[in-house]
Parts: C-alpha cells; structure tokens; sequence
C-alpha cells in the first residue's frame, strides 16, 4: 500500500478494487483503471499478443494511470534455447529458469521502450541476479509506464 500512495494512488481497503482478466481483451471499459500490474506473464506470448496486451493496459488505465511489469531480459540463462519461433521467442525452453514454459519471449532496452512509446511516460530499471548457486541468471525488467 505504501507504493500505491507513494504514486497518489487511493490505497484503502474501502476503495481498493483489484481485478483479474485475460489480458489480451480485457472485458473493461476505457479509462477505468488507476493502475494495472503484470508479474512475467507478458512473456509467454507471441510478439503480436504482447503488442496486443500493452496496448489493452493503456486503454483500461485513466489518464495518469500506471502501468506496472516485470518482464524477462534476454540475459536470462537459457532464454533463447528451445525450438526458435523468432529472435527473442522460443517454444519450451530447454535449460535456465524458463526450461519447459512453452512460449517464452525475452526483451531488450531497445524492444522495451518502442513497445512502451505509446505511453507519457516510461521508468525503466532492471534486476541481474543468480539462482542455484550461481548455475542460473535471471535478468528482470522492472517497467514503469504512465499513461
């Protein structure tokens, strides 16, 4: 709640309304939403669905709003192993965090912020740390955008 209030979001359990949907449709109206929040689900998806899905963010969020992802990084062990489906997205993974998790796209800076141009504004950061004692990498992509 402190993060909410810290962005001059409402963050009271009274007023507090969290939703969950599919993503690529959502069955909400425009301009309804204070904020939206995906945690590496983006990621397992085709580049168009992925396209789809930002662009349904923006338009459920009120203008202000945030937008709030995690998104793997193509400095992920493993990433790009598997059957390729194009650069950066493979089908099933064979090694690294994502080994068996069907459709895994992973992104650049570059991907990130023409995917997120649509938006005022964009805070991007980002997360490098290691698993299994150092046998794995994960590289995270820690996006801010403001509609």
């Amino acid at each position: 709640m402190i993060a909410l209030t810290s962005e001059g979001l409402v963050a009271s359990a009274q007023s507090t309304d969290l939703k969950v949907g599919n993503f690529r449709s959502l069955p909400w109206s425009d301009n309804l939403f204070d904020g939206a929040v995906d945690i590496e689900a983006i990621y397992a998806n085709p580049v168009p669905v992925i396209h789809a899905v930002i662009r349904e963010a923006k338009r459920v969020l009120k203008p202000g709003g945030w937008f709030f992802a995690k998104m793997f990084g193509s400095k992920t062990t493993g990433a790009t192993s598997g059957k390729r489906l194009d650069a950066r997205t493979t089908e099933n993974p064979t090694r690294g965090p994502l080994a068996g998790t069907g459709v895994t796209h992973v992104f650049t800076e570059r991907e990130i912020r023409k995917i997120f141009a649509i938006f005022s504004e964009l805070r991007l950061d980002w997360v490098h740390r290691s698993d299994k004692d150092g046998a794995c990498e994960f590289f995270e992509w820690l996006v801010q955008a403001r509609k």
